[in-house]
């Protein structure tokens, strides 16, 4: 078994300078070739009394610049605004035996402001008094300024996220506001719409009926479509605590809600159980089964199935519906984008920009895997925990 080698020690002898590194076979390493500065004071007049060559390649100040008295050697280097609690350091140090660190600036002799980290400790004498004070210094002023720049980011995200803040309460009042002010003139015509049927029943042509009847629509879809910005304009947005959801209960909730008529949606046994929070879970399944079924055709099959994806859950609901040709993967997200006319399929072009919203809301997300008419299958991740952000 090799011999231990004995950490080295630090010895100092107050009649010679510099401090010395010693090690076990008594090879002398000169502490001078270090970037640390070490210094030693006199513990009677703080005099500097001896200084390594790492002053001069640090700070271009000499022994004998940096050798002066206490106060002549506070005013030339250290900064103003940090003499005091340096010199108080210094007697402190000395006068209850206790080491000491501190950060404070000094001036270099061309001028520039460096930070030191400075840590002093007595050196004690055999007969127990202090024999001298001695400090090792390093230069932080890179960590100094790389903590003011993150503090100067830090404040900026808080400035950002009370902007953002403000401006979602004024969007949410700008929301409510224009959907009241939008739904008033719908009621109205509405009314006037059922009047007019009321009071002409008895002489009003097919055309003009179908006329009525086509204006009612209108007025339902636009009512549904301010429901939907209202409802996008807050995803994502109000969160509540997070709790333990079945998925595959939540998914058939979704499906008897749905009341499918002519299709079969197939769930898949053992889907998981995520810690989450529900809602935005279920809107987001209620808008792909109900898109599949919508868009589906006559006899659709849907299928809602689940795999591990380390941190998130995979979800897939897949339709073997017409499909999506590739060139329209990325439309679908838009909001009020629809890929057939609205008089065709009646919609807000809403459901899947606030699926996309809802996904990305809670770190996911979402994408389609599809053939113009080879099925669609739109995939989205989900995470098994909700993060430490959500539900505060």
């Amino acid at each position: 078994m090799a011999d231990e080698v004995p950490a080295p020690v630090l010895r100092y002898d107050v009649a010679t300078a510099p401090v010395t590194l010693l090690g076990a076979a008594g090879a002398e390493v000169v502490l001078d070739d270090l970037d640390a500065v070490i210094w030693t004071r006199d513990p009677r007049t703080y005099r500097c009394t001896s200084v390594t060559r790492g002053l001069e390649r640090l700070t271009g100040w000499t022994a004998d610049q940096w050798c002066l008295d206490v106060v002549s050697w506070s005013e030339r280097v250290i900064h103003e605004n940090d003499r005091v609690r340096v010199v108080a350091a210094l007697r402190n140090v000395v006068a209850d035996g206790e080491p000491r660190q501190l950060e404070y600036r000094l001036r270099t002799a061309n001028g520039r402001v460096l930070w030191m980290r400075d840590a002093m400790r007595p050196v004690i004498a055999p007969d127990g008094g202090t024999a001298a004070v001695q400090g090792v210094m390093i230069d932080v002023t890179a960590r100094k300024e790389i903590d003011a720049r993150l503090r100067e980011r830090a404040e900026e995200l808080t400035r950002l996220a009370t902007a953002l803040e403000r401006s979602n309460k004024e969007l949410d009042a700008f929301a409510y506001a224009a959907s009241h002010d939008l739904r008033a003139p719908l009621r109205g015509i509405a009314n006037l719409a059922q009047w007019i049927e009321e009071d002409m029943h008895g002489s009003l042509t097919e055309g003009t009926r179908e006329m009525l009847a086509l204006m009612r629509s209108r007025m339902h879809r636009m009512e549904a479509l301010i429901d939907g910005i209202l409802e996008y304009s807050r995803a994502g947005r109000v969160h509540h605590r997070p709790d333990k959801v079945s998925v595959g209960r939540l998914v058939r909730d979704v499906v008897d809600l749905l009341a499918p008529e002519s299709a079969t949606v197939w769930i898949q046994s053992g889907l998981p159980d995520v810690l989450t929070e529900r809602l935005p879970l279920q809107q987001v399944f209620h808008n792909l089964i109900g898109n599949a079924l919508k868009h589906g055709g006559e006899g659709v099959q849907v299928d809602v199935r689940a795999r591990d994806a380390d941190a998130f859950w995979e979800f897939r609901v897949e339709d073997d519906g017409p499909g999506i040709a590739p060139e329209f993967h990325d439309r679908v997200w838009g909001i009020f984008q629809t890929l057939e006319p609205r008089d065709k399929v009646e919609g807000a072009g809403i459901g899947l920009s606030l699926v996309k919203k809802l996904v990305e809301s809670q770190g996911g997300r979402v994408w389609i895997e599809s053939m113009a008419g080879a099925g669609a299958t739109f995939a989205f991740l989900w995470r098994k925990t909700a993060s430490p952000a959500e539900g505060e």
